[in-house]
């Protein structure tokens, strides 16, 4: 009797351990069924996005490459690359390598000050006295890095950037040991009258002034003549009635965008007139269904034919 009663003891005390089994066996099996999904449906996708750049060759034309754009892209832009040397401007004067688009950055975790003082630095329109507060927050802890792009974020969107912006993020590359940035800053920032910078660059010191002038000499005599600014195109897909939505945004980057609707074939006219004897190049996202998106691109040289296609590739 007592035996029988221990039997009858262990399956009780078994029910509750055998449902966890079959719960957390529920859940794995489901995470193997969506993984296997995503790994097929990922797999698809990238064969078919492939195919769709495989159309591309080198030595195709412009009109050629027009007529196989795809029309179910997520989003396509369309413009020069920037540019990564000096050259010299119509009146002789260096302009320097463009910068790349800096994102205002994102405050350190546990920083619940500096993210209320980001939050009203970004917003717009850009102020000087909330981005000046901001500094002398990340100054106090000494976060170098996440001042200069907080700086480099002001002055890229600014129309015209104040002297004393150049000033604080020249002393900051100055601070974290890249000298030739911080001079560059801190001379930029005295030409434009900040006359506490013009104290600043007199106390640095000589040797390296010179040499870096040197350098900027050099890249001077060797530069070539800065090439006319450039339209870049953007569009939203996917397209319909094989009718092109273009977002048309002016060279020099200021103003609204305009919109225009344009055939293949009037497409390819654009681009031939906009890029003539210019390197360009169009890079083409596609959504899925997953945090992982496909993408590739291709670039046109200066004789007007397709040089070069990226490989398919994906990102989160």
């Amino acid at each position: 009797m007592l035996r029988n009663y221990a039997v009858v003891e262990r399956m009780i005390c078994l029910r509750p351990v055998r449902k966890l089994l079959k719960f957390i066996g529920a859940i794995i099996a489901f995470i193997v069924v969506g993984l296997a999904w995503m790994i097929g449906y990922l797999a698809y996708e990238s064969h078919r996005v492939g195919a769709i750049s495989k159309q591309f060759k080198p030595g195709m034309t412009v009109e050629e490459a027009v007529a196989v754009f795809p029309t179910d892209f997520f989003s396509a832009s369309i413009g020069v690359p920037s540019r990564e040397g000096s050259c010299k401007n119509t009146s002789g004067a260096i302009s320097p390598p463009e910068e790349a688009p800096v994102l205002f950055p994102e405050m350190e975790d546990g920083d619940a000050k500096g993210k209320e003082l980001a939050w009203d630095a970004a917003q717009i329109p850009l102020r000087l006295d909330r981005f000046e507060l901001l500094d002398k927050h990340l100054r106090e802890r000494k976060n170098w890095s996440i001042l200069i792009q907080a700086w480099t974020a002001y002055i890229q969107n600014s129309e015209h950037p104040e002297a004393i912006a150049y000033c604080q993020r020249g002393s900051a590359y100055l601070v974290v040991g890249d000298f030739i940035r911080g001079y560059e800053d801190t001379k930029k920032s005295c030409q434009l009258g900040y006359q506490e910078c013009c104290t600043d660059l007199r106390k640095l010191p000589r040797e390296k002034v010179s040499a870096v002038e040197a350098k900027e000499k050099r890249i001077a005599d060797d530069a070539p003549f800065c090439e006319p600014p450039a339209a870049s195109f953007s569009m939203i897909g996917p397209v319909a009635d094989d009718k092109f939505n273009l977002r048309i945004n002016a060279p020099t980057g200021k103003g609204d965008p305009t919109q225009k609707t344009v055939s293949r074939a009037e497409f390819a006219e654009l681009l031939n007139g906009e890029f003539r004897g210019r390197e360009w190049g169009v890079g083409f996202t596609y959504m899925t269904a997953t945090p992982e998106h496909l993408s590739f691109s291709f670039v046109v040289g200066r004789d007007g034919k397709l040089k070069e296609i990226s490989r398919l590739r994906g990102w989160e």
